[in-house]
């Protein structure tokens, strides 16, 4: 069944390839190709125009707002300052007033990000007053603001704040300096005018109202960080305790002094076995080089090779050839004596050594389970 089945397959295959064949050699004389795309592209439009006519006489608004959209197309595209004009202004200043090379060249942005986010890694390790107001130097105090006190909700844009957060949040809060400032030239509002209806305060608002939290509302307080290089000291001792109270589980470097000295003692046993196989086969190759220079096929080899290379044969080719000989033999016996020598000191010295390294490693987890198993 199989093969009657593979039959009939190859024999459709062989009739399509034998009808597209014939229609090829047709279409060198009578515009067969031509016919058919031209029969389906009317077809194709013919189709498209009746799906057309059914939508727009089932839903007359489709027409009116793809009028729109064409009116709005032709705006744009007739505009007299061209295309360009409704793209981003830094998309604009972009496109035509940075070239190549300025595109190459200018690493400003990149160099003021490694910078200051730079100094701000360095602040990650404990460090002292004085290197930290030394790592502090020339930063910019709304910078360190934005990073040590403020919370991340104010890096997102405006109009996302304003969804998130009352209307009293959306603003980034200002610093314990800028509000005692504020404090001293504005006066504080009624409470009627500081309170704002709820649909105009975005999500958190009407959260805010519909559910209130038990207690104060906390989220829009900021912390309070003094930003001079003792107070962000303070603020990274904070931290690193905070750090050391909230890692409860048990450090892993106690089980990796145990398992990694193990570890690495069967790997170096194992690699040494390796390394002793591979000096033994390397002295026998060395060996077998040494007898193969010794024969004479390999001197008239060289003779060869010396009066390819020097134009012609002579007496004087065949002396070096022979000396050739005798120093790539000298070399083969000083090559195999060296790799013998190392096999043997592996073989001898450092496999046993290694060996007895495992069996320890090997024995001791088993003595102290037998320990525990006795107390």
């Amino acid at each position: 069944m199989v093969k009657t089945a593979q039959h009939v397959v190859q024999a459709a295959d062989a009739g399509l390839l034998g009808a597209i064949a014939w229609l090829r050699r047709a279409d060198t004389r009578l515009p067969i190709s031509a016919s058919l795309g031209l029969t389906g592209l009317a077809c194709f439009v013919l189709g498209v125009g009746i799906g057309t006519y059914y939508i727009i006489s089932a839903h007359p608004w489709v027409l009116v707002v793809l009028l729109g959209l064409i009116y709005l197309a032709g705006a744009v595209v007739v505009h007299r300052d061209g295309l360009v004009t409704f793209l981003p202004g830094a998309l604009q200043d972009l496109l035509l007033h940075t070239t190549p090379f300025d595109f190459l060249v200018d690493d400003t942005l990149a160099q003021n990000l490694a910078r200051r986010w730079g100094r701000v890694l360095l602040l990650c390790a404990p460090r002292s007053e004085a290197e930290v107001q030394v790592i502090l130097q020339g930063l910019d105090r709304e910078f360190l603001d934005g990073v040590f006190r403020q919370g991340m909700v104010q890096m997102l844009p405006k109009g996302l704040r304003s969804l998130l957060l009352p209307p009293d949040c959306v603003q980034p809060p200002l610093s314990p300096r800028a509000l005692q400032a504020t404090r001293r030239t504005v006066p504080p509002l009624p409470v009627s005018a500081q309170q704002s209806p709820w649909w105009l305060g975005g999500i958190g608002s009407l959260l805010a109202n519909c559910v209130p939290p038990p207690g104060a509302r906390r989220g829009c307080e900021a912390r309070k960080v003094d930003l001079t290089p003792a107070g962000i000291q303070r603020l990274l001792k904070q931290k690193e305790e905070e750090k050391r109270r909230l890692v409860k589980e048990p450090a892993l470097s106690p089980v990796l002094c145990r398992l990694l000295p193990a570890g690495l003692r069967k790997t170096a046993h194992q690699s040494l076995q390796l390394a002793w196989l591979a000096s033994a086969v390397s002295s026998c190759a060395w060996i077998t080089s040494a007898l193969f220079f010794c024969t004479p096929r390999a001197r008239s080899t060289l003779h060869f090779a010396f009066g390819v290379f020097g134009g012609h044969k002579s007496p004087a080719s065949r002396q070096r050839a022979s000396r050739a000989s005798v120093i790539a033999v000298g070399l083969s016996l000083l090559g195999a004596g060296m790799s013998l020598a190392f096999s043997l000191s592996i073989k001898w010295r450092w496999l046993p050594k290694t060996l007895e390294r495992v069996l320890l490693c090997n024995v001791r987890p088993e003595q102290q389970q037998e320990q525990q198993q006795q107390q």
